[in-house]
């Protein structure tokens, strides 16, 4: 039995229940949805009935069902924020409900870096995805990704990362205060905190480590090595 299919048994054994597995990223561009996907992909190998979450799946479902491209739903924030706000609180429900309702048959693999806050379930296991700064500029400048814009260099990658990341800060700090829901306030008004000290550390040359999350995966090299890591986590779950 490998260390995927023990790690598995000990979850169901303990909590009667499939492992949640959630990988967030300290810093936009980390690549959590890469090692979310590989370990998606490890697990159905391994013969576990596996369903995998993808955060910007559902952003881009919601905006559809609304009559919007993805752009045009974060161009609500300025255009009109009160829906703008609404919606990013049902897509954050919505991941939440499905993260709880997948896992009672099926081992779930998520990208989020809000999941970590909500996921009050003893079947979930966050991993923090940690990559220097330097090597986040290089990765994103070279790949160049659809629908975002041709960078002038690595550094400006990197500007656009950080920009990015301290966004997402001020977005739920934001919703903390207009979430009608009290455990949502909270949810927002923590991530919020926690992700402004994981982005600070990391401009400071620091390697982040959080107490909402069990675990950090150093994702500087190949992907294959930080699948190590994540495999020494799972087999350390006992």
């Amino acid at each position: 039995m490998g260390a995927i299919q023990r790690f598995v048994e000990y979850t169901q054994e303990e909590v009667g229940a499939y492992p949640v597995l959630i990988f967030g990223s300290a810093l936009h561009g980390s690549g959590r949805s890469a090692l979310a996907d590989l370990t998606y992909k490890r697990f159905v190998a391994a013969g576990i009935p596996s369903a995998r979450i993808s955060t910007g799946k559902i952003f881009r479902e919601v905006a559809k069902a609304e009559g919007m491209t993805i752009d045009e739903f974060m161009g609500l924030q300025n255009a009109d924020p009160k829906r703008f706000y609404s919606l990013n609180i049902s897509v954050d429900q919505r991941i939440h409900e499905e993260m709880e309702e997948e896992s009672l048959s099926k081992a779930v693999i998520i990208d989020s870096n809000l999941a970590a806050y909500h996921a009050d379930i003893p079947n979930a296991y966050a991993l923090l995805v940690y990559t220097e700064p330097r090597t986040i500029g290089e990765r994103v400048f070279k790949a160049r990704r659809e629908a975002e814009k041709t960078y002038a260099s690595p550094g400006d990658a990197l500007n656009e990362m950080v920009e990015r990341t301290r966004e997402d800060i001020q977005l739920y700090k934001k919703m903390s205060e207009i979430a009608r829901d009290n455990f949502w306030k909270m949810v927002y008004r923590i991530a919020a905190k926690d992700m402004e000290n994981n982005l600070e550390a990391i401009l400071k040359g620091k390697r982040p480590e959080s107490p909402f999350f069990h675990a950090t995966i150093d994702n500087n090299g190949a992907l294959e090595e930080s699948w190590e890591q994540i495999e020494e986590f799972l087999s350390a779950q006992r």
